[in-house]
């Protein structure tokens, strides 16, 4: 993604992986209270993963399926960078969460 000639954004990605780079939206200047990196990723199966990083010792938020038409779950990372985990709603409800033992 281009303005004015300047690169602002762009998508890596390979066959398993997307990830997207952009300028931060507003001022330049670093605001008060800014969060910098924010992560997002869109697995597979949101509730074996779920499962998978609550056996890891994270703590992650309940799987929610929101308005805009996403289920999702957070989780803070030892660094303190969120990381949203979602799919779209309806494969989000698709089928119950997996079950480890």
């Amino acid at each position: 993604m281009r303005k004015e000639g300047r690169l602002i954004g762009c998508m890596v990605h390979n066959e398993r992986l997307y990830f997207w780079l952009n300028q931060r939206a507003g001022s330049p200047i670093k605001p008060d209270h800014y969060e910098g990196l924010q992560l997002y990723w869109a697995p597979n199966d949101i509730y074996a993963l779920r499962e998978r990083l609550l056996l890891l010792g994270y703590s992650a938020s309940e799987i929610v399926d929101r308005d805009y038409g996403q289920t999702e779950f957070f989780v803070t990372d030892d660094d303190g960078y969120s990381h949203c985990f979602g799919v779209a709603t309806e494969k989000g409800v698709a089928r119950e969460p997996a079950t480890f033992g």
